[in-house]
């Protein structure tokens, strides 16, 4: 996403610094869900207006629809199924419905299931019967494994191309901070997960780093894992390689207990968070915008100065190789130049971003009376920019007056007759900071020009 930058400057310089990791993310609270939702444990978004959601391990064997203000308008008892841990809830191309009743909080579980019904729009009434996924880990030989393996509880999972993606929720002790990533079939009957990929997420502590749900966009470009404080977002990512793409961390502006997340479109989530048993927080349904988050990997340019006498400009936040426009791959340069100065930051999968500013490379219009080309004002007023222009190589010039976001006031182009060139500009200005651009086929400068009578 290419930023262009146009600032109003005191002084002649303005210095923007973004820190986009840094950013919160505020949640609207949409309301509150009703009280047989004590424990939301995942949701599922059906477009335009139904979300699907279910209880924790203590609630009963029934989804529930309810509408995008957190109202209840069905409840879906699943015949078959058993709430020994629900865990997440997700849908396919089709809009079946997954329940993951892998919860695995002592990591001692093997009766791993996932439960899929079909489309609730294709049916009516308050039942339906799954079918049923059941599915062990490769890699799990003890149940439970020893205090620093136990890695195989799952809280979040999303359905891509004919097959579900679990998120691990690590439990670990001593806690390394890793969220595993397994693949089984989207298909009825038993399965042994894939190992597919780990990423180190943080170990600061358990409860601030542990995977509480997860979530795929609908066009597959992002891949949300939710956390009670944050959410870590995925992008730039080719297939189902989702942690081999870009990774930022989006701070929540509350601490409660999340445990459901869903995209309602490519940029925007609901999430649901549980009823606290110590007060009255929690039991609600949120909306959280990331589109500022939506192109990775992130890159900035410091300072976004428009008038730049001999200064430089630091690229920050980069991921990746770098390039500028004049070819170099450097975190620095130092501008030299009046006009756009770009520079592009790609990752691994070759997904680029690039950042920008515009630079006049200022010199006074008494400055350097020895250069080729000088330019002498004569008059400068509300009305009038007039004066001479001295260059014994050029035939023709271009002068050009611009506001100081590099907006074109007005422009005249004069052949040569002579050594000392003179020029007129009618005008009509308010006091302030101006840049006049004189071009020749040889070279071009820019010079601050100040109105104030």
């Amino acid at each position: 996403m290419i930023k262009l930058k146009s600032l109003l400057l005191v002084l002649f310089y303005t210095v923007l610094i973004t820190h986009a990791y840094s950013q919160n993310i505020s949640l609207n609270n949409i309301g509150s869900l009703t009280n047989i939702l004590n424990e939301s444990s995942g949701i599922t978004f059906i477009a335009p207006n139904r979300l699907y959601t279910h209880d924790d391990s203590s609630g009963n064997d029934e989804i529930y629809e309810i509408d995008t203000l957190g109202n209840l308008i069905r409840t879906i008892n699943v015949n078959n199924a058993n709430n020994t841990d629900w865990e997440d809830i997700t849908k396919d191309n089709l809009n079946n419905i997954y329940i993951g009743n892998f919860g695995n909080n002592n990591n001692d579980r093997t009766d791993l299931k996932i439960y899929k019904i079909p489309n609730p729009a294709s049916f009516s009434g308050s039942a339906t019967t799954a079918q049923v996924i059941e599915f062990n880990y490769p890699d799990q030989t003890m149940f439970p494994p020893n205090p620093s393996k136990r890695n195989y509880d799952v809280e979040g999972f999303v359905w891509f191309n004919d097959s579900l993606f679990l998120f691990t929720k690590n439990r670990t002790s001593p806690f390394n901070g890793y969220c595993k990533m397994y693949k089984i079939p989207a298909t009825p009957g038993t399965h042994t997960a894939q190992i597919c990929d780990s990423i180190f997420l943080c170990n600061t502590s358990q409860s601030n780093c542990w995977v509480t749900a997860a979530a795929l966009s609908n066009d597959n470009s992002h891949l949300a894992l939710l956390n009670d404080g944050k959410i870590w977002w995925f992008s730039c990512f080719n297939g189902s390689s989702f942690f081999k793409g870009a990774m930022a961390t989006a701070n929540l502006s509350s601490n409660t207990q999340k445990e459901g997340i869903t995209f309602k479109n490519n940029y925007e989530v609901f999430i649901t968070d549980e009823q606290s048993t110590t007060n009255s927080s929690g039991g609600n349904l949120y909306e959280a915008n990331l589109n500022n988050y939506s192109e990775m990997p992130y890159v900035n340019i410091i300072a976004d100065s428009i008038i730049c006498d001999n200064c430089t400009l630091t690229v920050d936040s980069f991921i990746g190789a770098l390039s500028w426009s004049n070819g170099m791959f450097s975190p620095s340069i130092t501008p030299t130049y009046t006009g756009w100065h770009y520079v592009t930051a790609k990752n691994i999968n070759n997904c680029s971003v690039s950042d920008s500013v515009y630079i006049s490379y200022l010199q006074g219009t008494n400055e350097n009376k020895h250069d080729q080309l000088n330019i002498n004002i004569q008059t400068s007023s509300n009305t009038l920019i007039a004066g001479t222009i001295d260059n014994v190589q050029s035939n023709d010039y271009k002068i050009q007056l611009c506001d100081i976001t590099g907006k074109v006031i007005t422009s005249t182009s004069i052949e040569r007759a002579k050594n000392m060139q003179t020029f007129a500009l009618n005008v009509n200005l308010k006091n302030g900071l101006y840049l006049l651009n004189i071009f020749t086929s040889q070279r071009n400068k820019t010079y601050k020009l100040i109105i104030s009578n």
